[in-house]
């Protein structure tokens, strides 16, 4: 009798500790979906012009592991990628576009010799920051919210600002793993097997408080967010 309890017992340590619910095993399911999210990312930004549409798709599958809502990585991922392709691209298209023409204002009005380019310059260094701003949220709002391209961006914009402190963390949760990697150099090889994903994955929770003030309760996974103001 004694030992039929002690082999019962045994059977069920064992089917404990190899079942998803074990906490180590919960933590590798969860690490192995992000590195398989980051090699999707990874590979469909090789063409430069998809880095838009391919971090809308990640931060679609993200936004739903933070939610612990049912979700195969692939399927999820390829389906926001084909029902966000024109916004996500057109966003991304017009981002390349501004920053490129404030980095080349701000490389001319710094070698000015007048006080009237380092004043400009300035100028431009602050709009910059304005569209870094805006650029953090609008892949996730897009992701999450059904809207045009030009509510898209004016809500990410307002969220920016409405929710500052939120957006200062997010800022410093973006460029930390970065400053790790130049600081830390086996931080390298992590960052390529996790990066975005990683990322877009910690940064979700944010997204997730930030973006449940804007859905009402009774509505679905993905809703209309109309204009803010």
């Amino acid at each position: 009798m004694f030992k039929f309890v002690l082999e019962k017992e045994a059977r069920n340590l064992m089917k404990n500790f190899f079942s998803l619910d074990n906490g180590f095993f919960a933590i590798m399911d969860k690490v192995s979906n992000i590195l398989w999210l980051n090699l999707l990312f990874l590979v469909c930004c090789i063409p430069v012009f998809t880095i838009g549409v391919s971090t809308t798709a990640m931060f679609y599958v993200t936004l739903k592991m933070v939610r612990d809502e049912e979700c195969y990585i692939t399927k999820s991922f390829f389906r926001s990628f084909r029902q966000n392709f024109k916004q996500a691209t057109g966003i991304w298209l017009l981002i390349m576009l501004i920053g490129g023409v404030f980095v080349a204002d701000f490389l001319i009005l710094r070698n000015m010799n007048v006080p009237a380019g380092k004043a400009l310059a300035v100028i431009v260094m602050a709009l910059a920051m304005i569209l870094f701003f805006t650029v953090i949220y609008v892949f996730p709002v897009l992701a999450k919210f059904d809207n045009s391209i030009k509510n898209t961006i004016k809500n990410a914009f307002l969220m920016s600002i409405r929710h500052f402190p939120w957006t200062i963390l997010l800022v410093l949760c973006i460029l930390l793993p970065f400053v790790l990697m130049y600081i830390i150099t086996w931080m390298i090889p992590v960052m390529f097997l996790l990066g975005g994903a990683g990322i877009a994955y910690g940064t979700s929770y944010i997204y997730r408080r930030i973006f449940d003030q804007y859905i009402p309760r009774e509505e679905e996974e993905e809703g209309q967010l109309d204009e803010m103001i």
